[in-house]
């Protein structure tokens, strides 16, 4: 019977799959190293020599990062130091006991907050040191019933001196100067001295201080050019808007000024077009009053009429002024006046003037009339 499945290459995938993961790994290192190199602490980077006065120097003789205060010890050191290619890095030189004061004494736990300026009085009351002829750093070893133990390690200053000398002349850089005695996790830094990495470190802070408020200074004036164009872009955008608003008033006001004008002459227009002329009105009046009537005046205000004159008879004037379509409401404005001299009679008489419609008006009655008439006839 066959088998279905064939296992044989499993092993072979097995390996490429390995060897792929661990190129890729080696891949992914090196390309954030640099970036842990820059988040990863950094500890401090020294070389520890432990310094003794030198009496007997077979312990200094016995380790290779030893000296003593003697001249010939330095050269040794320096000369292990290019050996073994550790020549670079400054020096934390370890005193030993020989070369430190060690003094213990015991203080009230509530003058803890005061105890530097304590130590120094004590220190120049009960031994033949000053600020400066040494330096000293205390610790606290224990504290019970209230009361704190504390120990002083006091180191000469031309010690100090001299140590510096003794590696300027072999070319080395001391950094640090500690005490470890007993406490070998926890050293006592007596001091600590400025090297060439020191200040390298101290320019490069500089120089990025000064970069990062360079690039402050040019974050903020793109901010405040930004922001400033956008206002100016706004306070144009907003003038614009005004002017066009102030524009569009305007518009508005002429517009309602050129309806109000055009209203108006049309409404004269209709009313020229309603009520007759002057010229209409006297001609109507001349082609109905008869010749014995004589007119003295003439008054159109309007809508309304008046005419004042002489006649023979004044009564059939007013049916034959009703009589014209131009006017309507005729009547006498004052009762009628014999003339003595002449015997006529004095009129004054108000009418209507009637809209040019009232014609066409009679006129379709009239027609109608006429129709009639010629269809009786035939």
């Amino acid at each position: 019977m066959a088998r279905l499945t064939d296992n044989s290459s499993l092993p072979a995938l097995q390996n490429a799959v390995l060897r792929f993961c661990t190129w890729w790994r080696s891949e992914l290192t090196s390309a954030f190293h640099p970036l842990t190199r820059l988040f990863k602490p950094r500890r401090a980077a020294g070389i520890t020599v432990l310094l003794s006065r030198g009496g007997d120097g077979e312990e200094a003789s016995r380790k290779a990062l030893a000296a003593t205060m003697e001249p010939d010890t330095w050269e040794v050191l320096a000369r292990n130091l290019t050996a073994s290619g550790r020549r670079g890095p400054p020096l934390v030189i370890d005193l030993a006991q020989d070369l430190v004061l060690r003094r213990k004494a015991s203080y009230p736990g509530s003058a803890f907050a005061k105890l530097d300026d304590i130590v120094a009085l004590d220190i120049e009351k009960s031994t033949p040191f000053s600020r400066q002829s040494a330096v000293w750093k205390w610790h606290v070893t224990s504290r019970a019933d209230g009361q704190i133990e504390v120990e002083t390690v006091v180191l000469r200053r031309d010690l100090v001196l001299t140590i510096l000398s003794f590696a300027a002349r072999y070319g080395l850089i001391v950094g640090e100067v500690v005490f470890t005695g007993t406490n070998a996790r926890h050293p006592l830094r007596l001091m600590k001295l400025e090297t060439p990495a020191d200040l390298s470190r101290a320019r490069w802070r500089r120089l990025n201080a000064a970069l990062a408020g360079v690039a402050l200074l040019l974050a903020l004036a793109t901010a405040g050019t930004a922001y400033w164009q956008r206002e100016t872009a706004l306070g144009i955008a907003t003038a614009r808007l005004a002017d066009a608003k102030s524009r569009a008033i305007r518009l508005r006001r002429s517009q309602a000024e050129a309806v109000a004008q055009y209203d108006a002459s049309v409404a004269l227009m209709r009313e020229k077009i309603r009520t007759p002329s002057v010229n209409a009105v006297w001609s109507a009046l001349s082609e109905t009053l008869p010749d014995s009537v004589f007119l003295s005046a003439l008054e159109l205000s309007g809508e309304t009429g008046r005419i004042s004159g002489f006649a023979r008879s004044a009564a059939p004037l007013i049916e034959k002024l009703e009589g014209l379509d131009e006017l309507s409401g005729v009547t006498f404005a004052s009762p009628v006046m014999i003339n003595p001299d002449d015997r006529l009679e004095r009129f004054d008489v108000t009418f209507t003037i009637a809209p040019t419609g009232k014609a066409g008006q009679a006129a379709a009655p009239a027609g109608t009339n006429s129709g009639q008439e010629d269809a009786q006839h035939e």
